[in-house]
């Protein structure tokens, strides 16, 4: 694996979401609404593609909600799909005062009432949607801002072909069978050991030969590690006492200082990285060791399927140029 980009340290991004209710999009009926998760065999039936936009490390995919354009980061990090307050505001969409929805984020936690939706659509194909999670919080300041995120409640309905590179999200009907090889030309690896929990993607990696299971986490910019896989990787609390900070901006209202550290090796798959310097996160339940972000996957293809909790990572030819990923 090449040497894990460290552009951006100061200023991750760590989109990462983690909602503490979770009331789900249910299938809705043919006409253009989604039906997921039902398994149809194992041949992929494309759905739709997805203009995807690169960034400052961060994908973003142009949605629509009650017929009007909203930009939004694509995180498979996130549990739920969400809108920022003032998106809300700037649509007129009612609060439901029924509903609200607890997130946790790099950045602290918040609440706030859900938001009531019409219509809710991407590339053509409408979800059943009535409820949307509501952040208060500002998104991507840097990157140009963003009115929410796209999160995994609604991407586990799929399986998708994420070709950051080229600019392209191709959404498949979700399947539930195990499948040898993606659909397109050219060699691809799966990775071993994939898991999926509570709407995330679970990918084995290893820090310093020490194995953990890590969060695919599209709306980080950099991939990340937590203090207690850092510590059972050999770092001690004298190395961390000199180890550089960096601000990490994200899902909440807060920046929050973490600490940068070299490590001997960072494994992802077949891939190892020699020397990495890596974030250091506090994460709560559930995201597992770390945060697997943008700098691993953004000259990467890759096939996410969470019904059969398979990923597939292209392999390019060793002499092919590495295309310049699409930017705003």
């Amino acid at each position: 694996m090449r040497r894990l980009r460290r552009a951006g340290l100061a200023r991750l991004a760590g989109l990462a979401l983690w909602a503490g209710s979770l009331l789900g999009c249910a299938p809705g009926p043919n006409g253009g609404f989604v039906i997921g998760g039902n398994g149809h065999g194992c041949i992929p039936q494309r759905i739709a593609t997805v203009p995807v936009v690169y960034r400052g490390g961060l994908l973003f995919v142009t949605a629509t909600v009650n017929g009007k354009p909203v930009r939004l980061v694509l995180d498979t990090g996130a549990q739920r799909t969400l809108l920022t307050e003032a998106a809300v505001r700037r649509l007129g969409l009612p609060s439901d005062l029924s509903h609200g929805t607890k997130t946790w984020g790099i950045g602290g936690p918040t609440s706030a009432f859900d938001a009531r939706v019409r219509r809710f659509a991407l590339a053509g194909v409408a979800f059943n949607m009535p409820l949307v999670t509501v952040g208060r919080f500002h998104l991507a300041p840097q990157q140009g801002g963003a009115d929410g995120m796209f999160g995994a409640d609604l991407l586990r309905l799929f399986d998708i072909d994420l070709d950051a590179a080229a600019g392209r999200m191709v959404l498949y009907r979700a399947g539930v069978c195990r499948m040898t090889a993606p659909p397109w030309d050219g060699p691809a690896v799966v990775l071993p050991g994939v898991r999926s929990s509570d709407n995330r993607l679970m990918l084995p990696i290893a820090v310093n030969g020490v194995p953990g299971l890590a969060t695919l986490d599209t709306g980080a910019q950099t991939t990340a590690i937590s203090m207690a896989l850092a510590l059972k990787a050999g770092v001690t609390a004298s190395e961390l006492a000199t180890d550089r900070f960096a601000v990490a901006r994200g899902a909440g209202p807060a920046a929050v200082r973490v600490r940068l550290h070299r490590f001997r090796s960072l494994q992802i798959g077949p891939w190892v990285a020699r020397g990495p310097v890596l974030p250091i996160l506090s994460l709560p339940p559930g995201i597992g060791a770390g945060l697997v972000g943008e700098d691993f996957l953004l000259q990467r293809r890759v096939w996410l399927s969470f019904g059969s909790s398979q990923v597939f990572v292209a392999v390019p030819p060793a002499t092919a140029a590495v295309p310049a990923p699409p930017r705003s």
